[in-house]
């Protein structure tokens, strides 16, 4: 009878390394948050030497905030390429949704409670970045970006909003409020105790309506 072996690992080469390092880093920081992050954490969670992780990122701060933005920069990049029908990699669709059904569909997905651990991350990103410089920059980027992204929607859809900026900043403060409830709730609890998740829910439905002078027929 035959043996069967298993066959030799393949041997990464070093932005293939990286990459995975990255992603390793992205998982901690959505499971256990910014503070979990250490260059032995993440040597043990990939199965490698400390030291290994370390050539690749000699300062753990590096690693945090370029984790943060893959994981930020990444969100981004989906959120709207479902919305629109547009990636950064496919050509549009002339069959793309309507401006309205555009901005319904990024909603809803923001209202996702699958996105709480994202929603998490950001707040402790928020509070960490207090007195760690590169991730406080990374943070800033991100935040830029998804206010440049959603303004450009607005713009591009032809709102009634004078000043798609400003809409733009008021609806992701909205959204920013619904991250902190996010904290507060417990996953798969029913009843009174989601009582004001439903409440900031309605509110960003109703703040994006009355900003854009639609209906998004959301319930």
């Amino acid at each position: 009878m035959a043996t069967m072996t298993n066959p030799a690992r393949r041997r990464l080469k070093p932005d293939e390394r990286r990459a995975a390092m990255l992603d390793a880093a992205g998982d901690v920081l959505l499971k256990d948050g910014i503070g979990a992050l250490t260059l032995r954490h993440l040597a043990l969670q990939l199965g490698v030497a400390p030291g290994l992780v370390n050539h690749y990122f000699p300062e753990i701060e590096a690693l945090v905030a370029e984790a943060f933005a893959r994981i930020a920069e990444g969100e981004v990049a989906t959120l709207f390429a479902a919305a629109t029908g547009i990636s950064e990699t496919v050509a549009p669709d002339p069959g793309a949704p309507d401006p309205v059904a555009q901005i319904a569909r990024l909603v809803t997905d923001l209202l996702d409670p699958q996105r709480r651990p994202v929603s998490l991350l950001w707040l402790d990103a928020w509070q960490a970045s207090r007195n760690r410089p590169r991730l406080r920059a990374a943070v800033i980027a991100a935040m830029d970006l998804w206010q440049d992204r959603l303004c450009a929607l607005i713009t591009d859809g032809g709102f009634a909003a004078p000043d798609p900026a400003a809409a733009a900043t008021r609806i992701l403060a909205l959204i920013d409020g619904l991250s902190i409830q996010a904290v507060m709730d417990e996953p798969g609890v029913q009843g009174p105790d989601k009582t004001g998740h439903a409440i900031l829910r309605g509110m960003v439905i109703d703040g994006v309506e009355r900003e854009l002078g639609i209906r998004l027929g959301l319930v």
